[in-house]
């Protein structure tokens, strides 16, 4: 794939995965229920293709070990993510969960000896003061629900963070296995974790119209396949400063789609914040990134 379509390619990705809060707000059914059906409806569609191209299954018990620690992962990401995004927005939710990027070279540095670059440091400092701008203004007088919203929201990066990782570690095992097997079968036991904790919260897996199920199909779909499967065919083209600046479109669509969709509004400070924010995670994905290419297995 030559750079330029892969460049499309990676932002039609990016653009997709950003409708991921949509979705969540317009299904009327609880965000574990949400994140359920995300989940299973993308791992069967995953599940599917696999078996159709008759790609390899994941046969160690490592890589099967990997997937469930991923899976884990990836269920109490979505757990807390739906929930930081009813309470703080589609924006906000999308931006938080970004902030992956520095709990990521955090673990590197510290349990991998991973090296981090001057750039690293001076994104966090930004990507912080984005975020007292956003939040830290007024955080005395918000509602108790917001700020429960953002700490959910910065949770849920350290989940995903762990999710990266697992991926990492299954990457390792996967003995001839396609990425979009494994994808498949974590998403599938992500489901399944995910339907034992609606089980757990006395919740039902009832989706009340059409509307919600068209969401939840829209949900599975565009984000959990076509938006990630974009995303990992472009990455192994593209070097990685161009991903880590492309992939930027994500928190910065959510806020477009929480604006349009939502009514969310937005005063100097937020798009002061919202700067700060962008720069930051780019200049912090660029401080952990290996010159050249991204390796195959990246998120």
């Amino acid at each position: 794939m030559n750079e330029g379509a892969a460049r499309l390619q990676l932002m039609m990705g990016a653009a997709l995965i950003s409708t991921s809060a949509v979705w969540v707000k317009w299904a009327a059914v609880g965000p574990t229920q949400s994140a359920f059906y995300r989940m299973l409806i993308g791992g069967a569609v995953l599940l599917a293709w696999v078996l159709w191209r008759r790609q390899p299954l994941p046969r160690l018990p490592k890589l099967w070990l990997a997937l469930l620690a991923a899976a884990l992962c990836f269920a109490a990401d979505l757990a807390l993510w739906h929930r930081s995004i009813i309470a703080v927005g589609a924006g906000l939710s999308t931006l938080l969960a970004s902030f992956q990027v520095f709990v990521l070279a955090a673990i590197g540095y510290f349990f991998l000896r991973e090296r981090l670059q001057p750039g690293f440091y001076l994104g966090l400092l930004l990507a912080m003061a984005g975020l007292w701008f956003l939040v830290g203004l007024d955080w005395h007088t918000l509602p108790s629900l917001v700020r429960n919203g953002v700490w959910l929201g910065l949770a849920t990066a350290f989940c995903y963070a762990g999710y990266v990782l697992c991926l990492r570690q299954a990457a390792r095992h996967a003995s001839g296995s396609s990425p979009e097997s494994q994808l498949a079968w974590s998403s599938l036991l992500c489901a399944a974790l995910l339907a034992m904790l609606i089980w757990a919260e006395g919740g039902s897996f009832a989706v009340p119209d059409l509307k919600s199920w068209s969401s939840l199909l829209a949900y599975g779909c565009i984000a959990q396949v076509l938006g990630w499967l974009l995303i990992a065919r472009a990455i192994p083209s593209l070097a990685a400063s161009t991903v880590g600046f492309l992939l930027l479109a994500q928190p910065a669509l959510a806020y477009v789609w929480d604006a349009l969709l939502f009514s969310a509004g937005l005063t100097a400070w937020d798009y002061l914040g919202l700067a700060l924010c962008l720069v930051g995670l780019y200049f912090g994905v660029l401080g952990r990134s290996v010159p050249g290419r991204v390796s195959k297995s990246a998120p």
